[in-house]
């Protein structure tokens, strides 16, 4: 689907909901959901909890509908990523104390049965969290480094040098396997 039109329909799907309509928050899922998983598993690194963040993200969204501004927040998928980023974090730091969090988090073996995706999170392994986020917010959501600067609070010639980074690792993790 065409990104100005996808954009369009789920900016419409949140004026639906601000105005009351709940069935815009189907059409949000039904594009958005497998991305934002993604990107919670990526963060928390278990399944279950990645589950309740993608549930709480979409009552997030449900509550603050109204408060979507094009001009502000960006497109709905990065306005989406970000409400998701934040409360992935969230529940890690109910869970993990702050300090261990870049070095305990890994997606690791786990088997966890959705599609071919886990392959990815595989690839991923070797990378810290920005990096896997900024791998992901790239490649599986398309997003420029400039949106993504703005999700993550970086400035845009910081993510593009961690984009690089880890691009050259996983170059160099590939030709030792």
């Amino acid at each position: 689907m065409n990104k100005l039109f996808q954009n369009e329909i789920s900016e419409k799907a949140l004026k639906d909901i601000a105005g009351g309509d709940m069935s815009g928050l189907q059409i949000l899922y039904e594009n958005f959901a497998r991305l934002l998983f993604s990107v919670a598993y990526t963060l928390t690194g278990q399944r279950e909890t990645a589950e309740d963040v993608l549930q709480d993200t979409f009552l997030k969204v449900a509550e603050n509908a109204a408060s979507y501004k094009h001009r502000e927040n960006g497109s709905v998928k990065a306005w989406l990523a970000t409400i998701c980023r934040n409360l992935s974090l969230d529940s890690l730091r109910k869970t993990v104390p702050l300090v261990e969090l870049n070095d305990n988090l890994h997606i690791g073996d786990t088997a966890i049965n959705i599609d071919s995706d886990l392959a990815f999170f595989d690839l991923l392994s070797p990378l810290g969290t920005d990096e896997k986020e900024i791998i992901i917010l790239r490649f599986s959501w398309g997003l420029k480094h400039a949106e993504i600067a703005k999700i993550l609070n970086l400035s845009p010639q910081n993510v593009r040098q961690k984009f690089k980074r880890a691009v050259d690792k996983l170059k160099h993790n590939e030709r030792q396997v």
